[in-house]
């Protein structure tokens, strides 16, 4: 661990009204004083008005305000001065620039927050989550982000590690002084196990939708050219995002959009129209399409209800065929329908809708089965249950373990040979909260985040 003085700016790149640069460490009071000389920075958690001066050149910088936080009451849990000045980046970085000259270190990415960590000021979870508090841009992302930061998920976790723990302390007193400390009573035991396996399995069980959450439902609008695909994105993002004209193949490259449905972000791709074309441009629009597919949550296929069935919507049906989430969507329901749709032998599990895109009718519809199928299951779980991949990977680990004692218990097989497993669970779920980490770890999780925090 470090203990020198670490700088940096706190607040994003570019013009603004605020910016901040942020000192932590034994030096920090020190270095803003030296570029607050005419003031004395004394009193923690004051707001002091000062004049910002080169220490050297004497030149002022800026006027700011300033405040100092004494450890450990402060974000990192060392001492801490912040120096809002305004938001020209220009100020920001002449700061940076003294603070350095004074001692200071430019803080690596995370660094503020791993420091917080390695001084008990939060859990391992938290500090994880803080970096989804800041990039969550749905009520939903934000939810599970701030449930964690909370420490919603360190609890349930340690709750099951304690009772581990516990066992274990048992086993092994047990081994060691047969006289004086019982044995654990294997079906208590074996309850316990039972419990906190089933909360567990929930947590690998949501993390399909723990993803789905943090990024978005992907939803791909296919269908041959001019069958309305543009004109239905327009509808759903509410601007006219896409161009809509009636000639064919106006779209050539993908045109992605997102907007918010139930508190979570919708991320819509609006395709190219599939067809055989010689134009090189479109045929490379085309392209794309595959790899959209491969991602995709939903599938919206559009077809045209007021012409026959093509070979081109017949080959676009040939590609989607297999895809379990697809919805029909049988457009320009306004006008006389000529589609035969009993001669498109979809999927049972397919959804069909009519739609006008013209005129919007039908367009809850889309937005209902959307609700229906992501965020209606969502709503149904405990949002704190729902973990990244590292923790979700630690906890495949102490599950498997804790399954193998359990069936050691059931066997009769000896408490020494138990606690193999029951040290393996234990460590696994420490390193989800932070009990047990390595540097290599904790190097992973903090360089995701934006320096200054």
């Amino acid at each position: 661990m470090q203990f020198d003085t670490i700088v940096a700016i706190a607040t994003p790149v570019g013009m603004g009204s605020v910016g901040i640069v942020r000192l932590s460490g034994e030096n920090a009071l020190k270095i803003g004083q030296i570029l607050c000389p005419n003031i004395t920075i004394k009193e923690a958690r004051h707001v002091y008005l000062s004049l910002i001066i080169h220490p050297k050149t004497q030149q002022v910088i800026d006027e700011a305000c300033v405040i100092y936080f004494k450890g450990p009451h402060s974000y990192t849990g060392e001492d801490c001065v912040e120096i809002q000045t305004h938001g020209s980046y220009f100020i920001l970085q002449k700061v940076l620039a003294v603070c350095v000259e004074c001692g200071a270190r430019l803080a690596l990415p995370g660094e503020f927050t791993r420091q917080a960590f390695l001084n008990g000021k939060i859990e391992l979870t938290q500090a994880e989550s803080i970096g989804d508090l800041i990039h969550a841009d749905s009520e939903k992302s934000h939810a599970v982000a701030l449930s964690h930061v909370q420490g919603k998920l360190y609890t349930y976790i340690n709750t099951c590690r304690d009772q581990l723990c516990r066992i274990f302390e048992q086993i092994e007193g047990s081994i060691d002084f047969p006289d004086e400390v019982d044995g654990i009573n294997r079906e208590a035991v074996i309850q316990m196990l039972d419990q906190n396996c089933e909360q567990l399995q929930k947590m690998i069980t949501f993390q399909d939708i723990g993803e789905t959450v943090k990024r978005g439902i992907n939803c791909v609008i296919v269908g041959k050219p001019n069958v309305g695909k543009s004109a239905l994105f327009n509808q759903l993002v509410g601007k006219e995002r896409a161009i809509v004209t009636d000639i064919a193949g106006t779209t050539r490259d993908y045109l992605t959009e997102s907007f918010q449905l139930g508190g979570m972000i919708v991320n819509l791709y609006d395709t190219a129209g599939i067809r055989e074309t010689a134009d090189y441009i479109e045929h490379l629009g085309i392209k794309k399409i595959t790899d959209l597919l491969k991602n995709a949550d939903c599938i919206f296929w559009v077809i045209d209800s007021n012409q026959a069935l093509s070979k081109e919507d017949y080959a676009i049906f040939e590609k989607i065929k297999s895809e379990s989430l697809c919805v029909l969507l049988a457009n320009k329901a306004d006008l006389t329908c000529h589609v035969d749709m009993k001669a498109i032998q979809y999927p049972k599990q397919w959804q069909k809708l009519e739609i006008s895109a013209k005129t919007a009718a039908g367009i809850d519809q889309v937005k209902q089965f959307l609700y229906d199928q992501f965020i209606q299951q969502v709503e149904r779980i405990d949002l704190a249950l729902l973990c990244n991949v590292r923790q979700l990977n630690c906890i495949q680990v102490a599950l498997t373990a804790m399954q193998q004692m359990k069936n050691g218990l059931r066997t009769g097989v000896e408490d020494d040979i138990i606690s193999v497993d029951l040290k393996q669970a234990i460590l696994k779920l420490g390193e989800v909260t932070g009990a047990e980490f390595t540097e290599e770890t904790l190097d992973r999780i903090f360089s995701r985040f934006c320096v200054g925090k």
